[in-house]
This record gives C-alpha cells, structure tokens and sequence, in this order.
C-alpha cells in the first residue's frame, strides 16, 4: 500500500496537483480487530490517520458497513426538524404541515437510502419512532394514536417500505435501460445463465451470499424485490406511472 501511494504521490506531483495529505485517512474493513499500531500508511513520509468512519458525498461510512454512524447523524437532523414542525404546528394548516415534512425530513431520508437503507431493524426502528412521532404532530393526534392509518392517510411511507420504494426505482430504471452504462452488467436473469424454460425464467437472479453483508447489497436485495413485484407494475409505460403503481402496492400491503 505504501509503495503504490508513493506512486500515487508522484503522479500528482508529475502533473502539478496537489494532494492534502492532512484531510486524506484510511479505514480498514471487517470485522476483524486489527491492532492500530500494526497498519501504518504513508504519502510523502507524512502518518496517515485511520479512522473508524468517514464522510463520503454526505454519506457517513463505518468500517463495519453497518451504517450507525449515518443513521445517528440522520436521527439528530431529522429530530431537530421535527422539533421545528412541532413549535410551527400550533399556527398553520395541516397541509403545510405535511409539506414541511416533505420540505425538511423526507428530503434527508432519501438521500442515499438505497445503501444505508438495509441496515438492521434496530437501527432504521430509531427513524420509524421519530416519524410516527412527525404523523402524530401533523393529525394533531395524541401521542399514542396509532400511526398504521396516518401514515396511509399522508401517504408517508414508513423508512423500511422508503426503502423498497427506491430500491424498486432503481430496478425500473435498470430494466429499462435507463441507467448510465456503467450499470448495465450489474444482474445477470435467469435466462442468461440456463436455458431452462421455466416460469421465472426472466427473473433476475438473486445472489444469495453467506454473510450479513452480501444480504444487504442492492445486488441481492434489488433483483429480490424486483422478482416479487406483480407483472402490471413491472411493466409500467413510465417512471410516473409505476411510482404510483408501487406506491400504491405498498400501503396496500403495510
């Protein structure tokens, strides 16, 4: 590793770039406990510092892969904005309420929840009480109302079906070709790998992997949820079209 990062060093060096090696960590993956003091890395003779998590594109990544750090950070700013339409709700209509919600806490669970989306229950329960809490104060109900019917009156979807939803997003655009080309080999149907005739036959294959990981990847959960969806969804005319159709499937089946 430090040979190659002399490389790299020189490179950036060859064609007047400069590299800051003060903002520039490493991280380990795994689970395996390393001894810090056992990995040192090196540009330019200067330590790089190892660090547990690192902010990538507004992403917090923990070198588990299990997406704490993310979804506490997302907790802190999705509580705080709910505390902003809690002090507002007194004053204006429940429908600006619910823009609000979408204004300041759905814009944040978007982003980026096809990969931090899959993380354990007990992680991604944290968000669903918060936004029961949000639907409780948008209703103006009492804080043991329960949620099921309000967030199916809002159309608010719950963090674990938000997370379907894109997931099923990406795989409409992948099946119709509708992804940068970089993507195009990323799943393999059925019928590229035998030429059974079968029923599932173009079906995308599921990569089944051993550990807890390779279940959370979007190449095992996007063809699995792909594969489940009803034929009519599948074969929407438009992206409109069949986020409305899933949409719909969803709170159908909560």
């Amino acid at each position: 590793m430090n040979t190659e990062l002399n490389k790299v060093n020189e490179w950036f060096l060859y064609n007047k770039l400069v590299l800051n090696i003060q903002k520039t960590k490493f991280m380990i993956f795994g689970k395996k406990n390393i001894d810090k003091q056992s990995v040192q890395i090196f540009i330019n003779d200067v330590e790089l510092e190892r660090v547990e998590t690192v902010k990538f594109l507004g992403i917090y990544i923990d070198d588990n892969m299990k997406w704490k750090s993310q979804i506490d950070k997302l907790c802190n700013q999705v509580s705080r904005n709910i505390g902003v339409i809690n002090r507002l709700s007194e004053f204006i209509p429940q429908m600006i309420l619910l823009t609000l919600y979408n204004t300041l806490i759905l814009c944040h669970l978007n982003y980026g929840i096809s990969i931090w989306g899959s993380s354990d229950n007990y992680l991604l329960n944290r968000i669903l009480i918060l936004q029961k809490r949000c639907v409780r104060i948008i209703s103006k109900s009492g804080f043991r109302a329960h949620t099921a019917p309000l967030f199916n009156k809002f159309k608010i979807l719950p963090v674990h079906a938000l997370y379907d939803y894109n997931v099923g997003i990406f795989m409409y655009l992948y099946f119709n070709d509708l992804l940068p080309s970089n993507f195009d080999s990323l799943f393999d149907r059925n019928i590229d790998i035998h030429s059974y005739n079968t029923r599932g036959k173009l079906n995308y294959r599921v990569n089944y992997g051993q550990s807890s990981l390779s279940r959370s990847l979007i190449s095992y959960n996007g063809p699995l949820l792909w594969n489940s969806l009803p034929e009519y969804i599948k074969s929407s005319k438009s992206l409109n079209i069949f986020k409305y159709k899933f949409k719909e499937y969803i709170f159908n089946n909560l």
